[in-house]
This record gives structure tokens, sequence and C-alpha cells, in this order.
């Protein structure tokens, strides 16, 4: 019986599958070893390339599921950061890892078009923080973006040469503070010297007052003495004879 090429090459396979060697194979196929062993190669080039194929479309059916399932959650990654929510509580939604949930967040800023904000976290390595405390400080002490604009232009590029100014001027603002405290004290000092001075000028004038009454009295007193002494004076010369008893007299009447 003829076989055909594609019988006598299946015959050959089957017969190396059952482990015969090329001898038999030869022998029962009519077939040179030669052409045995290319049979055979070729049939096992031919199995490496379907196993090939075989991972190929395994790992593009993987790479498919894969970006299928990467789709999935960076959606709703998107839809959550829409909705408000922080890095940590989509991670713990979704159940992902920091990376992935990182990566989610970078997209969703370049789809909102914060490309200001996503080449600030990209050139300070993701350390923003120092930038939302500016801009909570800013919006504490009334700031607007224009007023720290301003001061970053005034500082020129030295950013401490303000802030010693600014301690510069806080220590003079304390010195004077300072200052004002100790004038205060003593204005009040002085005060309180007016008040006893004036106090003491007062117990001048009443003793003056009192010592003035003392003269009048004794100005009235030396009047009065100087009546009677003019009234003796008259009287001797007038009535010498009686000089004892008018100076009685007159003694008795003052």
């Amino acid at each position: 019986m003829i076989l055909t090429r594609q019988e006598r090459k299946n015959l050959v396979l089957d017969l190396y599958n059952q482990g015969r060697t090329y001898r038999e194979i030869a022998k029962a196929a009519r077939m040179s070893p030669r052409d045995i062993g290319t049979i055979v190669n070729n049939a096992a080039k031919e199995k490496e390339m379907d196993k090939a194929n075989e991972y190929q479309d395994t790992h593009r059916a993987d790479e498919k599921k894969q970006e299928e399932l990467y789709l999935t959650f960076s959606t709703q990654a998107y839809t959550l950061f829409s909705k408000g929510k922080t890095p940590i509580q989509v991670a713990v939604t979704l159940n992902l890892g920091e990376a992935d949930v990182t990566r989610y967040y970078k997209e969703y800023w370049r789809l909102r078009q914060l490309h200001g904000l996503y080449l600030a976290y990209e050139e300070t390595e993701g350390e923003i923080e120092p930038f939302l405390k500016l801009y909570s400080l800013s919006k504490s002490e009334g700031m607007s973006t224009k007023h720290v604009i301003n001061v970053l232009k005034i500082a020129n590029g030295d950013l401490p040469a303000p802030e010693n100014q600014y301690n510069i001027l806080r220590n003079e603002v304390s010195n004077l503070e300072l200052r004002n405290v100790n004038s205060n004290r003593t204005l009040q000092n002085l005060e309180n010297q007016i008040i006893a001075s004036t106090q003491i000028l007062d117990s001048y004038n009443n003793t003056c007052e009192q010592e003035r009454r003392k003269i009048d009295c004794l100005y009235s007193e030396r009047m009065g003495l100087k009546k009677i002494v003019r009234r003796f004076k008259f009287k001797c010369v007038k009535y010498p004879l009686y000089n004892w008893q008018i100076l009685q007299k007159s003694f008795k009447d003052s």
C-alpha cells in the first residue's frame, strides 16, 4: 500500500510518540533516518510555535483582562475623587495600594486640567503640604492670592529679609510699649507728687491763715494798748495828782 506524504508524516510522528527508535520507524515507514529526523524536528518546531502562539493569545487575554480591570478601577477612582473623597478613602473603598491610588489621582488631575497642581506635585516630589499650609494661613489672615504674590515680589527672592525686618519692627514695637508703660508710671508718680504737694500747700495756707488771724488779734491788742497809753499820758499830764488812781482805773477799764 502506497502512503501519501501526509500519511507517512503522521505515521512517523505516531511511532515516534510511541517511543520507537529511528530504525524501527524507518523499517515501518520505509524512510531514511535523515528524513525521519527532519519530520520529527519540524514537528517539534511546529509544536513550539503552537505553544508560543497559545501563550501569546493567553497573554493578550490577560492583558485585555488587566486593562478592563484597570479601566474599572480607574473609573471608580475618578468618580470617588470627583465626589471629594481623599486618596486614603479611595484606597480603602477600592482595596487598592498607594501606587495605584496615586496614579489614578494624578490621572484625575490631568483630566480636570489641573496641570499646575500636577506639575507642583511632581516638582516637589509629592511634598505639597507646605503650600497647603500657606494657603490655609493666608486664607485665615484674609490675604488674597494677589497679596501673597505682592509679598513675594517685595521679598525679591530673599524671604528672610522681610522676616528679619518684621522681627526688628516687632522688637521696636515691644520697646515702645515698654517705654509707654514706663512713661505712664512716671506720669502717675508725677501726678501723685502734685497731689501731695497740693495737700502740703493747702496745709501751709491753713497755717498761714491761722497765723494771720493771730497777727490780727495781736494787732488789735496792740491798738487797744496804744489807746490806753494815750489816755494814760493825757490824764497824767492833765491830772498829775491822781496819776496812780487814774492808772489803776484805766487798767480796770481795759
